[in-house]
């Protein structure tokens, strides 16, 4: 008897152990996900109040807008497989201008310079972002967006990788592939600011309408959808649902040991093995509680999702939807923590001055924030980004309102030692100048204390600058070698 006590205690403590109790006993205590529900939204915040409760990074959490007809600026009939055909089909899928594009060699068509065309390779959803490979639609004579929505539509195939319906095109540029549809589309009033696409260049209506980043399109066939991953640089994004029914599920950063990660950039993981809309706990013990948000997004409705959140999704009807990654403050202060190369843009755009008197856009200047509106059209969102054309920060005039003209006199910027008037010239923020020199009254001649420069001297330094120093002048503006001799010549 007592041998066999002795003989059967290594089985009673494997047996109760935590790890096999958790396997013998499923029917007791089955793995599961921690499924929650998107929060959705039916009536629509404020821009101010938006950025007060949604969008601080320590509470930020996934949101819907639900589609609202009589606020939205949306017509779903232009965003039909059909009316895509009629308007863009003609538009190349492929880029032209790349040789290697039109090569012999396979692995060189398939590229992300050559075009956004995927397919979901589920054996590899730990090796490559998304689990999506770039297929090949030239060896396929699939050259135009038309050709490929026939080639989805004319194939049952959904999965294999071969199939046409599971090729995805898959966060491809509107402006490339159809661009007559980027003017019928709106940014949404709560995401118009992107540090990531500052210019201090002029803006060209033109440029939009060939080569600019967004808003992407993502056009696929029911049952298709991409693998778990995040976006890298922990970049937020938004989406707008054009048509069809999708899945969403969405993953906070501090579930990341549960989702398997297995590669990261900058320094947060993008890639992961684990999917959190086909639950493998066998292969994945972990991912046992992993909290999950889910949602299903209807034409129309709008979601925004938080910089590193894990996401997979599945297209519950044939879809197609546009999405948007930005950068705003609260990415910039997250990146700023760990980027050395994000820390350098953030000091070159004035962000470590509290008073970000010349801050980049700061585009919530363009929309009134106590009101909801459709947004900013496209045109508007990139000359926004562009700081010839941005408009004066209400900050600025609250500023002067409070403490005078003498304080905005007073101020150096403390990384370049300018002064506000010469700071805005720099950095050719138009508004600015022309608000500081007719609205405050700032002298145009003012002399930095260490250069001994002018405005129109900043302005004269720099390129295209000439509808600058044209208004400079107009308002009696001289060189600061000008102001001094005259000085010398009155003394």
């Amino acid at each position: 008897m007592i041998k066999l006590f002795f003989f059967l205690v290594p089985f009673l403590i494997i047996l109760f152990s935590q790890e096999i109790r958790g396997v013998l006993f499923t029917l007791d205590d089955p793995a599961s996900l921690d499924l929650r529900p998107v929060l959705r939204l039916k009536e629509r915040p404020t821009p101010a109040e938006f950025e007060e409760i949604y969008a601080p990074e320590e509470y930020a959490i996934p949101i819907v807008l639900e589609h609202k007809p009589d606020v939205d600026a949306f017509d779903p009939s232009l965003f039909t497989r059909s009316a895509l055909r009629e308007v863009c089909g003609d538009f190349p899928l492929v880029e032209e201008n790349v040789e290697e594009c039109y090569s012999s060699e396979e692995e060189k068509r398939k590229s992300s310079q050559c075009h956004s065309v995927k397919y979901r390779d589920t054996k590899k959803n730990d090796q490559i972002w998304a689990g999506l490979q770039y297929a090949d639609p030239v060896g396929e004579n699939i050259t135009t967006f038309g050709d490929l929505l026939e080639a989805q539509d004319n194939t049952n195939s959904t999965t294999t990788s071969e199939g046409f319906s599971n090729w995805y095109l898959h966060d491809a540029p509107l402006s490339e592939v159809c661009p007559p549809l980027v003017s019928k589309l709106f940014v949404p009033p709560y995401f118009t600011r992107d540090y990531s696409l500052i210019q201090f260049v002029e803006f060209s209506p033109e440029s939009i309408k060939r080569g600019t980043i967004f808003p992407s399109i993502f056009v696929s066939k029911k049952g298709t959808g991409s693998g778990l991953h995040a976006d890298g640089g922990r970049s937020r994004f938004w989406t707008r649902q054009l048509s069809g029914r999708k899945l969403w599920r969405i993953s906070p950063p501090s579930q990341y040991d549960k989702l398997y990660p297995t590669k990261k950039r900058f320094h947060s993981p993008t890639i992961f093995q684990a999917s959190i809309i086909e639950p493998d706990f066998v292969a994945h013990p972990k991912l046992d509680k992993a909290i999950v948000y889910e949602t299903i997004l209807e034409p129309g409705d709008i979601l925004f999702v938080p910089g590193g959140w894990a996401h997979e999704v599945r297209n519950l009807e044939d879809a197609i939807m546009i999405g948007q990654n930005y950068h705003d403050d609260h990415v910039l202060q997250q990146r700023k923590l760990y980027s050395e190369s994000w820390r350098k843009v953030y000091e070159d755009v004035g962000l470590d001055n509290a008073l970000m008197p010349i801050g980049p856009a700061l585009l919530d200047d363009s929309t009134n924030k106590n009101e909801t509106t459709n947004g900013m059209d496209y045109a508007s969102f990139y000359r926004a980004q562009c700081l010839p054309h941005a408009p004066v920060p209400s900050h600025l005039r609250q500023w002067f309102e409070r403490e005078g003209r003498e304080s905005l006199e007073a101020y150096r910027d403390p990384k370049t030692g300018l002064g506000l008037l010469q700071l805005a010239t720099y950095y050719h923020y138009v508004a600015v100048v022309k608000y500081l020199i007719d609205e405050v009254g700032m002298d145009v001649n003012e002399l930095d204390h260490d250069t001994g420069s002018t405005a129109l001297d900043i302005s004269e330094t720099q390129k295209g600058r000439t509808k600058l120093e044209k208004f400079l002048k107009e308002r009696g503006g001289m060189r600061g070698s000008e102001i001094k001799k005259q000085i010398s010549q009155e003394l």
